[in-house]
């Protein structure tokens, strides 16, 4: 049974989106947190419960973070990092944050913590700002569900730059985006479970709104998955990004890899998701096993209908990241070469530019986003 909802736009307009309670449906997806202007306090929450990245990120801090000057980039409703850092002993923080909401709550907290005289929270992009002093630490909550997605290349590039001392500490260090072909839902004559295919959870539909009523209509938006993804996978995984924030690193690259199918199944598409080294020696945290809830893995649909796999199986992966947004913020192609020599090969893809201008570019948006009352375009 297929879940239809009708969701009203800022402007009047109505797109019918298939979406269900998260109750009702183990693998669902929502809009990608963090690289959309748009704001949502109950997805913000997610970032702050207990972690590994959390603890990875509270270590490589109080390491650091002793009598140096702390810049902290997006530093976020709650400074939590900036706070922390003051607490490990900092000598000066610098908390930028780009919105001017969001940086009048961080101030606010920064008085809770009683911290006000040690960090200073400054509006604005990092890129744009100047500092009394530089940094010999610099630490970011800028890494997407990719890795990269949220422009931490571009921005922590500049930061080292301009804002940096000489051997400045990068927090985290390093970050690697990991690849695994999945199924969405269970198949097959006689199945049990829910049905295949995309399908949003109802409890992200206001989130969803706002995203897109910021930018002026729907588009494709990137998708992220909530559930046991773990178990979703069809294939083993691989890395397809490698980033060294301790250097400069291309804004664009592309990297193959080949996955192998473990189990039977339906592919619909790729979990893509961040781990990270946080400082030197820690050892790297990996957003899928650990069920971060703050890295939900982002989803990249190449088939609506799936792509039927089995053992022994193979997937060619090719990965690509652009640049084409001023800001840093990339855009994505994945192409799949999937099946086996001795019954030949399909192809399929995901194209995933920045911004985002496309809508219901593929089959799988298609279904997603099932009908609309009227013509809908993007502003």
């Amino acid at each position: 049974m297929t879940a239809k909802t009708r969701l009203r736009l800022g402007d009047g307009q109505a797109l019918e989106v298939v979406a269900y309670p998260a109750a009702e449906r183990p693998l669902l997806l929502f809009p990608s947190i963090g690289e959309y202007l748009a704001y949502d306090d109950q997805a913000y929450d997610g970032f702050m419960v207990a972690s590994q990245r959390n603890a990875a990120y509270r270590q490589a801090l109080r390491v650091a973070s002793p009598g140096r000057v702390v810049l902290d980039i997006g530093t976020g409703r709650d400074a939590l990092w900036a706070i922390t850092a003051a607490r490990a002993g900092a000598r000066q923080v610098y908390a930028v944050e780009a919105r001017a909401t969001v940086t009048a709550q961080a101030e606010r907290a920064v008085r809770r913590a009683g911290l006000a005289s040690l960090v200073q929270v400054i509006t604005g992009r990092s890129q744009d700002v100047e500092l009394p002093r530089q940094a010999g630490v610099c630490v970011s909550e800028i890494i997407g569900n990719i890795a990269s997605a949220e422009g931490a290349l571009a921005t922590l590039a500049d930061a080292r730059r301009r804002l940096c001392a000489p051997g400045c500490l990068m927090v985290p260090m390093r970050a690697q985006t990991l690849a695994a072909a999945i199924s969405l839902g269970q198949d097959g004559p006689g199945s049990s479970g829910p049905p295949c295919g995309p399908a949003l959870a109802q409890e992200s539909l206001g989130y969803l709104r706002r995203i897109f009523d910021q930018a002026g209509g729907p588009f494709d938006v990137r998708l992220c998955l909530s559930g046991p993804v773990a178990g979703a996978r069809l294939t083993s995984s691989a890395v397809v990004e490698d980033l060294d924030f301790t250097r400069d690193s291309p804004d664009a690259s592309t990297r193959s890899a080949r996955l192998e199918v473990r189990r039977p199944g339906l592919l619909h598409g790729f979990a893509l998701w961040p781990r990270l080294q946080a400082g030197p020696g820690q050892p790297a945290v990996d957003a899928l096993p650990e069920q971060e809830r703050g890295w939900a893995p982002l989803y990249a649909p190449v088939s609506a209908d799936g792509v039927r796999v089995v053992p022994g199986d193979q997937v060619q992966v090719t990965f690509t990241r652009r640049v084409t947004d001023p800001a840093g913020h990339p855009g994505y192609l994945l192409g799949a070469r999937i099946g086996h020599p001795d019954r030949g090969f399909t192809r399929a893809g995901w194209d995933s530019p920045w911004p985002g201008a496309a809508f219901r570019s593929s089959g799988s948006y298609r279904r997603l986003f099932a009908a609309m009352g009227h013509s809908i375009r993007p502003g």
